[in-house]
């Protein structure tokens, strides 16, 4: 039927959604989808020729820049006539990039993206090319919170943003504006919520996690927030996202070990275990109280332990990066992420002297990589024969439910098929080069 006065009706406008970078993107992405779903328009799958492209990017690495780059000249293939919309990290902190790109019709800053409806409502013609302020003027938490995570079984519940710290090489400092916490009340209240909507996992995400509560009146520090969301009856579990080593505290690795709903399950970030690197990273802490502080986790029982190594960073000698290699070796980690300095624009490193060669840098990153492989296989030998709780996700290459456990190894089941979000315990019963296999306990 034709709309009133006989003026045919205008499809919705069709969306794709790309998603670059971390936990906090794919947050950011869920809330933006919910906005323009609400508006009437409809989610597309990214391969397909929507009406308008949106890239949520991030800009941590030069790769990461470049991904979003090749995604928005793969998005003008796939529909010449679309809108491509570039927003996230990379948007916020290098718009000039990405407005010198002939595709990308339109440039949205981190707290502008509230204006995405209106802006996709009106003619392209009639749009500005680029809306990014400010955002280091920004001191309020404020967010497109998503309602629900229909594609997912875990919810991420995003409590902070921001940064305040200066680490030398990082880029997501100007990218997301100084620390900002939201305050416990919204974040308990959101927890309800996403538990009502039947996840039984949370994972709290920030760009500081640990910060969390210093700008808020009151005595609010992430210690209290998990304390509280444990209290929650319908809570599942709680996982945290990355935390740095120096935002650890006693009360908090006592609150992980008296909450049974907190999963066995840390990213710290190390970076390097040399001190003259530390120091040009501008890191405030130093290779022997990282080594303290896993001494004081040491006694969380069958701990997922992950960790960031940067490899190359200015200055870096063959004996420092041997130093780091040697510790990493001798730690209790179950996984590592490795990365290749890459120097970012407007960044105290990019400018310091001693810029390592990239063989040297691939080099490197390949040693610890295979390492990071070998402690990976080691872990999951180690889970052989014990019961974890499992979070059952999907249906994997193997027609086998699938999921994770508290201490993220991930689990095909055999027996009969649970239900995609139940929590369920399996003994494990076997080891394979990427996962486990156990049966329902």
């Amino acid at each position: 039927m034709g709309a009133p006065g006989g003026q045919p009706q205008r499809p919705p406008l069709s969306v794709a959604f790309k998603t670059l970078g971390c936990k906090l993107n794919q947050y950011d992405t869920e809330g933006l989808r919910e906005r323009l779903q609400e508006a009437g328009m409809r989610v597309v799958a990214f391969e397909e020729p929507a009406d308008v492209f949106i890239i949520n990017s991030c800009t941590v690495t030069s790769r990461s820049d470049r991904d979003c780059r090749h995604l928005v000249r793969q998005a003008r293939r796939r529909n010449p006539a679309a809108r491509i919309v570039v927003t996230g990290c990379y948007a916020q902190r290098r718009p000039q990039d990405l407005l010198a790109m002939p595709q990308v019709d339109l440039v949205v800053g981190l707290q502008d993206r509230q204006h995405l409806v209106q802006l996709l409502s009106t003619p392209s013609d009639s749009q500005p090319r680029s809306l990014v302020s400010d955002i280091s003027l920004k001191r309020q938490f404020a967010d497109l919170t998503p309602r629900h995570f229909a594609r997912h079984t875990r919810a991420f519940l995003k409590i902070q943003d921001g940064c305040d710290e200066h680490c030398s090489y990082c880029a997501v400092r100007t990218a997301r504006g100084p620390a900002r916490s939201r305050p416990l009340d919204d974040v308990l209240h959101e927890a309800w919520r996403l538990l009502q909507a039947g996840h039984q996992e949370l994972v709290l995400v920030g760009v500081t996690l640990g910060a969390y509560g210093r700008d808020l009146e009151g005595a609010v520090t992430l210690t209290r927030a998990v304390r509280e969301l444990c209290r929650l009856p319908t809570l599942g579990r709680l996982r945290l996202s990355s935390i740095e080593p120096w935002h650890f505290t006693d009360d908090l690795i006592e609150a992980i070990a008296e909450c049974p709903k907190v999963c066995r399950h840390l990213h710290v970030p190390l970076q390097s275990a040399d001190d003259s690197v530390l120091a040009g990273m501008d890191r405030p802490y130093r290779a022997h109280q990282y080594a303290r502080l896993l001494a004081d986790l040491r006694p969380l029982e069958h701990l997922g332990l992950g960790t960031d190594l940067l490899v190359g960073f200015p200055g870096e000698s063959e004996e420092a990066f041997e130093k780091t290699f040697r510790f990493a070796e001798m730690c209790p980690f179950t996984y590592l992420h490795v990365f290749s300095y890459t120097p970012r624009p407007d960044t105290p490193a990019a400018t310091m002297r001693g810029q390592a060669q990239e063989e040297v840098k691939k080099k490197r990153s390949r040693r610890l990589i295979e390492l990071g492989k070998r402690k990976a296989a080691a872990f999951r030998h180690s889970l052989l024969g014990t019961v974890q709780e499992v979070l059952v996700e999907a249906y994997g290459k193997r027609q086998q439910p699938e999921g994770l456990t508290g201490n993220y190894a991930r689990v095909a089941i055999d027996g009969a098929p649970p239900q995609a979000g139940a929590l369920v315990h399996v003994g494990i019963t076997a080891v394979h080069a990427d996962r486990l296999t156990g049966c329902l306990a």
